[in-house]
């Protein structure tokens, strides 16, 4: 049998509730990503790699409604898209598939092509429903993930060397180097933080570091509760550019090649020193996303995959660093998160998990173009079913979903594109 006897002739989708259309479909990309553990040893090339399975399928599909009804159709498909569950979707080249929606976007343009109606959705596939990936409390997974994470994380830095005056200066210098990347990135302060912050710069200066104090007061620094008020991306935003800083300071530091010697162990002491503070911003990113409000599917996945992206960067800069040990006696090398390696994959497949499950029950996003001027108030009472209870909260909503301001937030130009949730 060929690829045209194979193809089916057109795409269904069915509802949660059962309701079924069958539009119009050209063809889109499907993608997903593998999800490696990477890990690189002393004296051994190459890198060992942990195969951790696949990332959910993303599988964006760009339907059409055509004909004299094509408004109506377009219109009753696009209710359904509000409707909580799975979709079947019968795709005309992959069959039948169990879709989680994400976002729409549906374009209105009655004078450009009046007799089309466009709408561009994004699903992505979730795991079958088999009861295998049930669990009770997927936030609590996390935070059991990332107390053992601090644990080992202190178990790791423990063998930072401090044995000469120069090789206990060196470790201060990195941590005081991570430490003032910090005080630049996070702007809120008080009584509490500045303490901790003060008894981190005092252990520093001390002769002989004590590096289980060190190591704990970071970790209480970074996962202060009240440390970064603002909204989940802002935060996951912020810990990623403040790790981007800590590894382009770890890779700063590295030279090309290094024997045994004084700044072979001020590499080590870097690495081990970037590795604590890169597994407590990892930690802290996990406590941020189970610890705030999750309101779109959409943003759901751009925090999964910053998260990742994270991830990725972060074991790329202590890879490096154990690189340039490679070639010492084996008690004298970097192992990049010894003990630390496997609480680290234990929180990303906890993180993943509740990001996941949390797609479920969380809002799609709608996108569309005005076609004539509409003021943002009548926009919220026609399509977001505003009452007189609720007219007020849902119409600030819009205007922070959509940043109005000014005679915006009275009235929108034809072509201003809008989104809800």
């Amino acid at each position: 049998m060929a690829w045209t006897e194979r193809l089916r002739p057109e795409i269904k989708f069915v509802s949660p509730s059962s309701l079924e259309f069958k539009p119009l479909w050209r063809g889109n990309d499907i993608s997903a990503e593998k999800r490696l553990g990477r890990h690189a040893y002393p004296n051994i090339d190459k890198e060992v790699v942990q195969d951790l399975g696949m990332n959910s399928r993303e599988i964006p599909l760009t339907v059409y409604f055509d004909g004299p009804d094509n408004d109506k159709k377009a219109h009753g498909f696009e209710n359904a898209l509000y409707e909580n569950g799975v979709w079947q979707v019968t795709h005309p080249v992959y069959g039948l598939l169990c879709l989680q929606l994400v976002s729409y976007k549906m374009a209105v343009k009655p004078l450009e092509s009046g007799n089309v109606t466009e709408i561009e959705t994004e699903w992505v596939e979730p795991a079958s429903d088999d009861g295998s990936m049930a669990i009770p409390d997927p936030a609590s997974e996390v935070e059991a993930a990332v107390k053992i994470l601090n644990e080992a994380t202190i178990r790791d830095i423990a063998a930072i060397m401090q044995d000469t005056v120069s090789q206990g200066k060196s470790a201060a210098d990195a941590i005081k180097k991570s430490m003032n990347n910090f005080k630049s990135v996070v702007k809120n302060t008080n009584a509490k933080i500045t303490a901790i912050q003060n008894k981190i710069n005092n252990l520093t200066n001390e002769v002989y570091l004590d590096i289980a104090s060190i190591a704990g007061g970071v970790i209480e620094l970074f996962q202060m509760p009240d440390l970064v008020t603002s909204s989940i991306s802002s935060k996951i935003s912020m810990f990623n550019n403040l790790g981007r800083q800590i590894a382009g300071n770890l890779f700063s530091s590295l030279g090309n090649s290094f024997s045994f010697n004084s700044n072979a162990v001020s590499v080590i002491n870097s690495a081990l020193t970037g590795q604590l503070f890169l597994n407590t911003i990892t930690a802290v990113m996990g406590m941020s996303i189970v610890s705030g409000t999750v309101e779109t599917r959409r943003e759901a996945l751009s925090l999964l995959n910053g998260y990742r992206q994270f991830n990725s960067d972060a074991q790329i800069a202590l890879d490096k660093a154990a690189s340039l040990t490679a070639n010492n006696r084996m008690e004298n090398q970097y192992v990049p998160r010894a003990n630390s390696g496997e609480a680290i994959a234990s929180l990303n497949t906890a993180v993943t998990r509740y990001l996941l499950n949390a797609i479920f029950d969380l809002k799609i996003e709608k996108r569309y173009v005005l076609d004539r001027p509409r003021s943002p108030l009548e926009i919220v009472i026609t399509d977001l079913g505003a009452t007189k209870e609720t007219v007020d909260d849902l119409y600030d909503r819009f205007c922070a979903w959509n940043q109005l301001h000014g005679n915006e937030c009275l009235l929108l130009d034809r072509g201003k594109e809008i989104v809800l949730y």
